[in-house]
């Protein structure tokens, strides 16, 4: 009998049966048809045209989705082709923006099918309805704690700088200077109130920038504000750039956000912060006063509590935010009470950023007490003010300390320009030798009149308890008499008859003997790495002496002057 859903005269299609190959393995599957499993990296990469065609996305599209997310390519064995991990691609993958911009995607094929029809109007109307994304997500997901975001903002503050001082040209447009410009300048704002600029260096490229900012250290360079050419399309691909540059914007407002807002007493006006502190206090008085009330007991009690209450609302003010450590303690800083006034010529952001957050006030001319200028005055404008040239507001800020301004007056051969990003066991030019020696002894001096001063409190205390001077001296001349009679008594050293240059030797033959043991141990692999060691360090004090020997060559030919 025929069943009906099957025509008459085929016959019953055979049961498939189960592959010989079903119970196999993997690897021995993969053997018997002749191929090699990869292990190892190569079996979690796939290549990039692979993710293109799992993602249905243009080359175009997937580099900025990468960047936007942090994802960059894997360093593989196979150099061929571009390798990404297969948990990158499984997050693209989950990426909300990717619907984004499949959606742009489509909406641009229908504005272009308006201009092909040649209906510019509704065209317009269309483009208006440009699809959006946010980015906030992503800054979240890619920071989780703040110190990450401050830990990467060196190249986000960089782009932001560099993108401000460019000219609107092609890609580039009015608003997104002018949103860098914005940023930067909250930057500097910031960095210059609480003080958190360390170091200033002026180069060919642009004057660098180090802060340290809630414990990070944070690295950015401003470019010098002169007309760019933009270099073309071939050289630098500025959609690369403007993709990076998105990311960034959003980033610094993160950071901003929390700086600003966690200082947020340090940007008050003084009258707004002075009514804070009274009625902080009086609140606490208050309280104080209730808890002493209601508080009955001794006299010792009701002091302990009115301590402690006391100590409570110093701690409340500091801790809440309140009033800031700053208001409650005056900081001093290097330009702390100084008044500067700037030419027209030297008047660059950079440089009122350095003064401001030396404690400096940038101000006008006639109100300044430092003129910075860099050409020499031809008609004496500023009579009360000293005349000195920018390289002095960065070199007084890098030493912390206000350098002679004789060698920075107007005209006058400036010294070297050092650089405070160098290492400390590298070559210290003459210049620096000579402004430690200055620090040096400014220390002492300082050191010397606090030894004075301590010594007249000292006296002052003295003169009020001459009754028990007396005795306290007489106590400790017996003290000294019993001293050295122990001293007397303990046996002589051999040391003593040694003669010095026998113990200078053997204190240097210590140490090598220690060393020489030291490496009989190691392994060939630890003595090769040790003896790589030893070379860098001796080729980088060979740099150092020839630096020191040509030096020492100038300056002697100066001593002895030109040749006649």
């Amino acid at each position: 009998m025929v069943k009906a859903n099957r025509k008459s005269g085929r016959r019953k299609a055979l049961a498939k049966k189960a592959p010989a190959m079903s119970g196999m393995s993997g690897k021995k599957k993969l053997s018997r048809l002749g191929r090699k499993r990869k292990a190892g990296e190569e079996s979690v990469h796939v290549s990039r045209a692979v993710v293109l065609r799992r993602l249905q996305v243009t080359l175009k599209d997937f580099r900025r989705l990468c960047i936007l997310k942090g994802i960059y390519p894997r360093d593989v064995k196979d150099k061929k082709k571009t390798w990404y991990h297969a948990k990158d691609v499984l997050a693209l993958s989950r990426e909300p923006l990717l619907a984004k911009f499949r959606d742009f995607k489509t909406f641009m094929k229908r504005v272009r099918r308006l201009v092909g029809r040649k209906d510019l109007p509704n065209a317009r109307k269309k483009h208006d309805q440009l699809p959006t994304y946010v980015l906030h997500h992503l800054v979240k997901e890619r920071y989780p704690k703040f110190r990450d975001a401050l830990s990467d903002l060196d190249d986000a503050l960089s782009t932001a700088f560099l993108f401000r001082s460019l000219p609107a040209e092609g890609r580039i447009s009015v608003d997104r200077i002018a949103k860098c410009d914005e940023l930067c300048r909250r930057w500097d704002q910031y960095v210059a109130t609480t003080g958190s600029l360390k170091k200033a260096f002026v180069s060919v490229k642009g004057v660098y920038f180090a802060a340290r900012v809630n414990k990070v250290d944070v690295h950015w360079i401003v470019p010098h504000a002169f007309s760019h050419d933009l270099p073309s399309k071939r050289k630098v691909d500025y959609r690369v750039m403007l993709t990076f540059l998105e990311f960034y914007e959003i980033l610094i407002k993160f950071v901003l956000f929390k700086l600003f807002r966690d200082d947020a007493d340090k940007f008050v006006g003084d009258d707004d912060v002075d009514a804070k502190i009274i009625r902080t206090k009086e609140a606490d008085d208050d309280d104080n006063a209730k808890k002493i009330i209601t508080k009955e007991g001794d006299d010792d009690t009701t002091k302990k509590i009115t301590k402690e209450a006391d100590d409570d609302t110093t701690k409340k003010i500091a801790k809440e935010g309140d009033v800031s450590s700053s208001l409650l303690k005056k900081e001093t800083r290097v330009f702390t009470g100084l008044k500067f006034g700037f030419s027209r010529e030297a008047r660059y952001a950079w440089l009122e950023l350095v003064a401001k957050a030396g404690g400096g006030a940038v101000v006008d001319e006639n109100d300044a007490t430092h003129f910075v200028t860099d050409r020499p005055l031809v008609s004496a404008t500023v009579v009360a003010a000293e005349k000195v040239q920018p390289q002095w507001l960065v070199d007084s800020f890098n030493n912390d300390r206000l350098l002679p301004i004789a060698r920075y007056a107007p005209g006058a051969v400036l010294p070297p320009h050092l650089s405070p990003f160098v290492a400390d066991d590298d070559y210290v030019p003459a210049y620096q030798e000579e402004l430690d020696k200055q620090r040096s002894a400014f220390h002492e001096f300082n050191t010397h009149l606090s030894d004075a001063d301590e010594r007249r409190a000292n006296k002052r205390q003295k003169k009020k308890n001459t009754p028990d001077g007396d005795d306290e001296k007489d106590g400790d001349d017996g003290d000294d008499k019993k001293r050295d009679d122990v001293v007397e008594d303990l046996p002589a050293s051999d040391e003593g008859d040694e003669e010095p240059e026998a113990r200078e030797k053997k204190k240097k033959q210590a140490p090598q003997d220690d060393a020489d043991l030291a490496k009989i141990m190691m392994s060939k692999k630890a003595k090769r790495l040790h003896g790589r060691m030893l070379h860098g360090i001796q080729r980088k004090k060979d740099a150092v002496d020839r630096l020191k020997a040509r030096r020492t060559r100038i300056e002697s030919q100066q001593r002895e002057g030109p040749p006649e």
